[in-house]
């Protein structure tokens, strides 16, 4: 009788164990998890933020072209100025898009580890372009910059444009670049290896 008692003693013992054991999986996935969601906060403001200076861009340089409407060197730059800013935007509203699509907390790790790296190589292909088309967006703000500040035509000063041009062009792409280091590889580098740890251990179990 005292060693069925002990049998039962242990079997309850043993369920107890399971469940906690299960409590703390639970719990170590859900914080890795909300982990992994803050993580991809600051990229999410971040494409916020160009979003709205987008916005902005678009609205002052079409107010100045519609205004200086009979200078077309002017009108030229500004119709190239606002044709990447709509793209740039189009873009930041697609990768907005596909950050709120992500479930963190009811996805597998599979699913979201792929609609993580979906949306990574998406922002790395945005990205590409984004530097390529640097110095096409600094020939265009440039000279509406200047008229609007100081009402110089800097168009009548080839050499200074120029010189501008590739000063301005060289500190946005060191910019561009080290921002995306810190705020998009970084984090989703982190990502990465929180949802990494959070595999290893279910199948560890």
């Amino acid at each position: 009788m005292e060693l069925d008692d002990f049998k039962n003693e242990w079997s309850r013992f043993d369920d107890k164990l399971t469940q906690n054991l299960t409590v703390n999986d639970d719990v170590l996935r859900t914080i890795n998890l909300n982990k992994t969601k803050r993580q991809m906060f600051m990229p999410l403001i971040t494409e916020f933020v160009s979003a709205l200076t987008n916005i902005m861009v678009i609205v002052v340089v079409a107010f100045f072209v519609i205004n200086n409407i009979a200078l077309y060197k002017f009108v030229i730059a500004g119709m190239l100025v606002v044709f990447l800013c709509v793209s740039a935007l189009s873009a930041s509203v697609i990768k907005i898009k596909m950050f709120f699509n992500i479930d963190y907390i009811n996805s597998s790790v599979v699913k979201l580890q792929r609609d993580l790296a979906y949306l990574n190589v998406f922002i790395l292909k945005c990205r590409k372009y984004e530097l390529l088309g640097v110095p096409f967006l600094t020939a265009g703000l440039l000279p509406i910059a200047f008229k609007l500040q100081m009402g110089i035509d800097i168009f009548e000063r080839p050499l200074f444009f120029i010189g501008e041009l590739i000063f301005v062009s060289f500190l946005s792409y060191r910019l561009a670049r080290f921002l995306n280091r810190k705020i998009f590889d970084k984090k989703f580098a982190n990502v990465a290896n929180l949802l990494k740890d959070i595999k290893e251990f279910e199948n560890e179990e």
